[in-house]
C-alpha cells in the first residue's frame, strides 16, 4: 500500500535530518555506526508513521462509509415518510368516499321508507275505499234481490212498496192474495197491486249478472 502524504513528508524530513547528522559528524568508524543506528531508528519511526497513516486512512474510509450509510438511511426514511403521507392521503380520501356513500345510502333508505309509508297510506286508503265500495255494492245487490225469489230478477218490476221483484213472482203473489188486503212481501206493510216495469233496473241487473 502507498504511504500517505503525511508519512511521505515525515520520511523526507527524517532523511534530511539523518543527512545533516552524518555531515556534522564527519567520516569515521564510530560515526558510521551512529549513522546506521540513526537510520534504523528513522526507518522504525517512518514505519510507525506509515502504520499510523494507514490507520487514519482506514478510519477516514469507515467514516465516509458510515456517512454514506446514514445518508442512505435518511433517504429511505424520507421515502418512507412520503409513502406514509401518500397512504394517509389515500385513507383520508377513502374515508371521505365512505362517508359520502353512507350519507347517500341513508338518504336512499329515508326516501324508500317515505315511499313505503306513502304506499302504505295509499293502500290503506284504497282498502277503505274498496271496502266501502264493496259494502255499497253489497247493499245495492241486496236491494236488487227479489224479496220473493231471493235472486236477481230477470224481468224486474218495481212494486208500490219500492222493492224490485221478479215480474212473474210478484204477479203470482198478487194472484195468491187476490181478495185479501195486500201486504208487501218485503216489509209486510200494506201496499197496492200496481207494478212498474224497471228498464233501468233491468240494465243494472244485466250488468251484475254479466260481472258474476
Amino acid at each position: 500500500a502507498s504511504s500517505s502524504p503525511v508519512a511521505s513528508s515525515y520520511s523526507a524530513a527524517a532523511s534530511c535530518d539523518v543527512a545533516d547528522r552524518a555531515e556534522s559528524r564527519g567520516h569515521g568508524g564510530d560515526g558510521d555506526l551512529d549513522l546506521e543506528a540513526e537510520l534504523a531508528r528513522c526507518k522504525k519511526e517512518l514505519s510507525l508513521c506509515a502504520e499510523l497513516a494507514r490507520h487514519g486512512e482506514e478510519e477516514a474510509r469507515c467514516a465516509r462509509e458510515e456517512a454514506d450509510r446514514r445518508k442512505e438511511e435518511a433517504e429511505l426514511c424520507r421515502q418512507e415518510a412520503a409513502r406514509c403521507k401518500r397512504e394517509a392521503s389515500r385513507y383520508k380520501s377513502e374515508a371521505r368516499r365512505c362517508r359520502q356513500e353512507a350519507a347517500k345510502s341513508r338518504e336512499e333508505a329515508r326516501k324508500r321508507a317515505e315511499e313505503s309509508r306513502i304506499t302504505e297510506e295509499e293502500s290503506e286508503v284504497r282498502g277503505k275505499e274498496l271496502k266501502a265500495l264493496s259494502t255499497s255494492i253489497g247493499i245495492a245487490a241486496d236491494k236488487l234481490l227479489c224479496p220473493i225469489t231471493k235472486d236477481l230478477p230477470l224481468h224486474p218490476v218495481i212494486a208500490e212498496d219500492g222493492y224490485v221483484y221478479e215480474c212473474a213472482a210478484i204477479k203470482e203473489y198478487f194472484e195468491k192474495t187476490k181478495g185479501e188486503r195486500l201486504r208487501s212481501p218485503a216489509t209486510n206493510v200494506m201496499m197496492g197491486r200496481r207494478v212498474l216495469a224497471a228498464a233501468r233496473v233491468f240494465g243494472v241487473v244485466e250488468t251484475l249478472v254479466g260481472s258474476g
